[in-house]
């Protein structure tokens, strides 16, 4: 684990972005439920956006493996 400094805007982006994916995971398989009607969307919206800084920090996508 690196320090908290080492970590750069690209790692801090990534790391929301699978926290994001966990949440929406967990709703898809029943291990949780949306707090409000359209949560899961608005939790896609918001990986999406992170995605989307992150290309362009990056000019890469996201890897989803």
């Amino acid at each position: 684990m690196k320090a908290q400094d080492e970590y750069t805007e690209e790692d801090r982006l990534y790391g929301a972005w699978l926290a994001l994916r966990g949440q929406i995971n967990k709703i898809d398989y029943g291990q949780s439920v949306e707090d409000y009607a359209g949560q899961r969307r608005d939790l896609y919206c918001q990986m999406e956006e992170l995605e989307s800084k992150y290309r362009l920090i990056t000019g890469e996508s996201i890897k989803k493996g």
